[in-house]
C-alpha cells in the first residue's frame, strides 16, 4: 500500500548540484525539467552527467534525494 504526501512535505524543489560548471543547463525548480541554456557542440563535449537534487519544503528538510541525468549529444 502506498502513501500520499500532503502539505509542505509534498512540495519538492529541484536543483542541479553537479555537472553544470559551464552553465549549459538550467532546471525548473518546481517541476524538475532540465533545459538547455545555450547551444551545445558535440565536437567540444558529447556527454554530460548532471546530478539533480529533489528536496521537500519541510523545515528542516526531511527528505533529500538525488539522481544522475545522463545527456548525450548525437
Amino acid at each position: 500500500m502506498g502513501f500520499v504526501l500532503i502539505g509542505i512535505n509534498s512540495q519538492l524543489r529541484y536543483t542541479l548540484l553537479e555537472g553544470n560548471s559551464s552553465s549549459d543547463f538550467s532546471i525548473g525548480t518546481e517541476n524538475g525539467t532540465i533545459y538547455v541554456s545555450q547551444s551545445l557542440d558535440r565536437e567540444t563535449r558529447a556527454q554530460y552527467s548532471l546530478i539533480v537534487i529533489a528536496t521537500d519544503q519541510a523545515e528542516p528538510a526531511s527528505t533529500r534525494k538525488s539522481t544522475t541525468a545522463e545527456v548525450s549529444l548525437q
